[in-house]
């Protein structure tokens, strides 16, 4: 078992996608928004929510509105 985890980390590509997937997870945070329709959301990994909405949501602009950055961003807004 050992030599197989060595042997799939010695991969160049293979060791670029684990520490990408690692690194994304680690990047994960929380937040909790009131939508348009004035529910609150609890959102985890804020790109992957803007990336599968309906609607186009910039991520960076979402994550400033979940910190109080911004007051409202298409109708989300800080609970």
């Amino acid at each position: 078992m050992i030599g197989g985890r060595k042997h799939s980390w010695a991969n160049d590509e293979a060791r670029k996608k684990r520490a990408s997937i690692r690194f994304r997870k680690q990047k994960e945070k929380t937040y909790k928004l009131r939508n348009p329709d004035d529910k609150i959301v609890t959102i985890t990994n804020m790109q992957d929510f803007c990336s599968r909405s309906d609607v186009i949501l910039v991520p960076q602009l979402m994550s400033k509105v979940a910190r109080g950055l911004l007051e409202n961003y298409k109708g989300w807004t800080k609970p």
